[in-house]
């Protein structure tokens, strides 16, 4: 897909996807536009594009368990049970109580596939349970009725494809979070020039001004790493970028609510769905923090010191 191409595909899913509609409304709106073709196609520049999109309106949708189900052969469409959250890989079949997070995709699926440790799982949706999401939160956590023993049936057990899956939704979820933070950004920079106090723009005062291009560095950091993962998708280069994402997500948080002040805090104003929404997707496949400590570790063993970006 070239430039142009990509630009009025981002042009397209930024018309169709609604903030303020539920994931149901935007999974339809998404395969209108071939979601599932594009997937199947162009996979990395189509999770680019959408999951950017997706972030930057801070809207939800259930695309999360397309891109990792597609590792495994799934139909898009299919719900799927991710890792706990803040777990780095997915869980063992024999473990109890809390296996997962789901989106809303699940409730209404009469059978579900749980990406186990080993392989994906499938198992009907009235054995499992879910939390009831608060307002602000687009997943659940998912338990189990009794535990994923010997009687779970395994329709593919392939340790290389659950490697790829968490790799693949790692990518989508960097896009997702780079495109919360430029939203967050973009909501800052308007109030800091809209916000008068002492007769001027707030936008004017050196403390604001450094808070806000703190951000941007950070957000073009995470950019540039994602255009290198986007050329050669490794698990180094994503994992690098998700990182990278994450932390410009969480830099856009901290600064830019300090910009917003007061209003910043409330729900009248639209920060808050972003800030929810970062702090929701960054313990998805890994924290920024622990997928930090797992790139750390992973240097030490190679004792190579990859470049993500080449300057």
């Amino acid at each position: 897909m070239d430039a142009d191409d990509r630009e009025l595909l981002s042009a397209s899913v930024a018309a169709a996807i609604d903030p303020a509609a539920p994931s149901s409304v935007n999974d339809a709106a998404l395969a209108a536009l071939g979601w599932d073709e594009m997937l199947a196609a162009e996979p990395v520049a189509a999770v680019g594009v959408v999951f950017g999109r997706l972030g930057a309106a801070a809207a939800t949708a259930d695309a999360l368990d397309d891109v990792a189900g597609r590792a495994f052969g799934l139909p898009a469409g299919t719900a799927v049970v991710h890792p706990p959250w803040g777990a780095e890989s997915p869980a063992s079949r024999d473990e109890r109580g809390t296996i997962g997070v789901a989106g809303r995709r699940f409730h209404q699926a009469d059978v579900v596939h749980i990406l186990g440790a080993d392989g994906v799982m499938l198992i009907a949706a009235e054995r499992l349970a879910a939390t009831s999401p608060a307002d602000d939160r687009h997943l659940t956590a998912v338990r189990v009725d009794g535990s994923l023993g010997a009687d779970t049936d395994f329709i593919r057990s392939d340790r290389d494809a659950i490697d790829a899956a968490v790799t693949s939704a790692r990518h989508a979820l960097a896009h997702q979070l780079h495109g919360l933070a430029s939203g967050m950004l973009a909501l800052a920079r308007r109030h800091a020039i809209d916000r008068m106090q002492f007769g001027r723009p707030i936008g004017s005062f050196q403390a604001v001004r450094h808070k806000l291009a703190e951000t941007h560095v950070a957000i073009e950091g995470a950019g540039a790493a994602l255009g290198a993962a986007d050329e050669d998708p490794t698990p180094l280069t994503i994992d690098l970028a998700r990182v990278l994402a994450g932390r410009a997500a969480i830099e856009a948080g901290r600064h830019c609510q300090q910009v917003l002040a007061g209003i910043g805090f409330t729900r009248d104003h639209d920060f808050h769905r972003y800030l929810f929404a970062a702090i929701e997707l960054d313990g998805l496949y890994g924290t920024t923090a622990g997928l930090t400590r797992q790139l750390g570790r992973r240097l030490i063993d190679d004792r190579v010191v990859p470049r993500a970006v080449d300057l």
